[in-house]
């Protein structure tokens, strides 16, 4: 056989094999927003997942389900990965009318509450966004020598259950969790929600003697308006710490969060994509959800010096980013 033929013959069975490999690859549909964090997410997902075929479509909360429905069927995937609340919430309606989209395996991760917010969509799994409380004081009350026995905590009442969860997490370590709901009235505009946070805070000082607050990632008591008229108006650095799940609000010029523990979002994607691949390997997921495997914390140094707590600077070396 002459050369040419012997390399004609090679590219031919190179094509029929990435052809077939093609052919049989696991295909994962990945459902979600633009975004520097959410980009970070899917880079980590699909990094070492060489024997899956993945398709990206970008959603906005406004996408209509009837295009999200099309995109599904015509795309004939094996799972989906689904980021952001919006899109579990139309994924779970979907699921309601479409038995094919309900018997897919889902996969979420960048979605606040998950475990709540996957209760009622079938078959899915995922990565939870927020870091445990327990977490998230334990390292604090390192850093800050044990100065604190309370944290006080405004919450809508989606989050209730997170709430009572890290009541119990908290407790163990002889931490009390004062929270206060929001909008567990029915009719609660965001003028009486900001005015019950800041009822909520003067009773933190006067009444409870707390010095701590953790702010949740809601919409209720974290948007434009609370950031502008509360938290940045009410919650003065020298009276509070502030625990923040945001990383930029313990940037100097932001004068707000203390100290920040945050999800590495690569890592988070990582973890996703090992749920998914030991699902088609055959073994489902011992929980539902899994909380994340890697934290990066943030200190404001400068601003937790001017508080009442205590700085543990041998305990510094532990922080992954620290500002002053």
């Amino acid at each position: 056989m002459g050369g040419e033929s012997v390399k004609t013959l090679i590219i031919t069975m190179i094509l029929q094999l990435t052809f077939l490999t093609n052919l049989y690859a696991t295909k994962i549909l990945i459902l979600g927003p633009k975004g520097e964090n959410f980009n970070l997410a899917i880079q980590g997902l699909t990094h070492e997942l060489n024997e899956f075929e993945f398709q990206q479509i970008y959603t906005q909360a406004n996408t209509p389900i009837s295009i999200l429905k099309t995109t599904i069927l015509n795309s004939q995937p094996d799972g989906l990965v689904l980021l952001d609340n919006s899109i579990l919430g139309k994924i779970e309606a979907l699921s309601k009318s479409q038995p094919v989209i309900k018997a897919l395996p889902k996969f979420a991760l960048m979605s606040l509450n998950l475990k709540s917010s996957i209760k009622n969509l079938p078959n899915a799994y995922g990565v939870e966004l927020e870091v445990p409380a327990y977490t998230l004081f334990t390292q604090f009350r390192r850093i800050s020598d044990n100065s604190f026995s309370k944290v006080g905590v405004f919450y809508q009442k989606s989050l209730q259950e997170y709430i009572n969860i890290s009541k119990k997490q908290l407790a163990k370590e002889l931490i009390e969790l004062v929270a206060i709901c929001v909008d567990c009235d029915d009719k609660s505009t965001e003028r009486d929600i900001i005015n019950k946070m800041n009822k909520g805070a003067r009773s933190f000082i006067f009444k409870e003697r707390i010095n701590v607050i953790w702010m949740l990632a809601d919409n209720a008591t974290l948007n434009k308006k609370t950031l502008k008229d509360f938290w940045l108006k009410t919650i003065k650095p020298s009276k509070f710490s502030v625990v923040t799940p945001f990383a930029e609000y313990t940037k100097p010029q932001v004068n707000l969060g203390h100290f920040a523990a945050q999800v590495d979002f690569q890592t988070l994607g990582s973890q996703t994509g090992m749920m998914i691949e030991s699902y088609f390997d055959g073994q489902m997921p011992r929980m539902r959800t899994e909380p994340p495997l890697v934290v990066k914390t943030y200190l404001n140094l400068f601003k937790a010096k001017q508080t009442s707590l205590k700085i543990n600077s041998q305990q510094l070396q532990n922080i992954d980013h620290i500002l002053e």
